[in-house]
Order: C-alpha cells, then sequence, then structure tokens
C-alpha cells in the first residue's frame, strides 16, 4: 500500500430509482477507505444502509439537500488499519419521503 490518496469513481442514483425499498448506490467498496462522503442533493429524506444484504438495517439519515462526511484519519499520526470502512462494504439508499429531483451521490477516498 502506497501513500498516495485515490479518489474512487462516483456512485450516484436518481431519484427515479428511490423508493420505499432500499436500492444500491453503485459499487459496493473495493479498497479499504478511510473517507466517505454522502450528499442527498434530492428533495426528499433519505435512509442509508451499509448493511452487507438483507436484512438491511438503517444506519443514517440524510434530509433532503443534506451531506455527512466521515473522515476516519483526521488528526491521526499513525493510520490504524483497523479504523476503515472495509472492502465489500456497500450503500444502499430508500426513501423517508419521495423525491421528486435531484441525485444521492457516494464520493469515496481510499489509499492504494
Amino acid at each position: 500500500m502506497s501513500d498516495v490518496a485515490t479518489v474512487d469513481a462516483l456512485r450516484v442514483i436518481n431519484f427515479s430509482a428511490i423508493s420505499g425499498t432500499y436500492a444500491q448506490v453503485g459499487t459496493a467498496l473495493e479498497y479499504i477507505t478511510r473517507i466517505i462522503c454522502f450528499t442527498n442533493n434530492t428533495d426528499g429524506d433519505l435512509i442509508v444502509s451499509l448493511s452487507r444484504g438483507a436484512p438491511f438495517e438503517d444506519n443514517l439519515i440524510m434530509p433532503a439537500g443534506s451531506f455527512k462526511l466521515f473522515d476516519l484519519t483526521t488528526n491521526k499520526g499513525q493510520v490504524n488499519t483497523t479504523w476503515v470502512f472495509p472492502p465489500g462494504t456497500p450503500f444502499y439508499v430508500k426513501q423517508l419521503t419521495a423525491p421528486t429531483s435531484g441525485n444521492f451521490y457516494v464520493e469515496c477516498i481510499h489509499q492504494r
């Protein structure tokens, strides 16, 4: 593993593919990931799950027009390889209130 940060391909799902059941957003993580940003650019409130399959667990609330940034290496002098989002972590989203416009995005930065 090098000390170079690599930005993953953007994961995106359009509002029209979001319903009351979980839909996968892009592909699962391929690498150990330490920075993830979720952006809800829709006009609906959403729930995010990082469950690895059914039954899905509701993990995060994403109000309309909001974002959440998780940086697991903030202020760390030495990287702890156990404090990461592991490979195979998927991203799912469902609606609390039906969106009528916009997209939901997942941005990831990992070390390769």
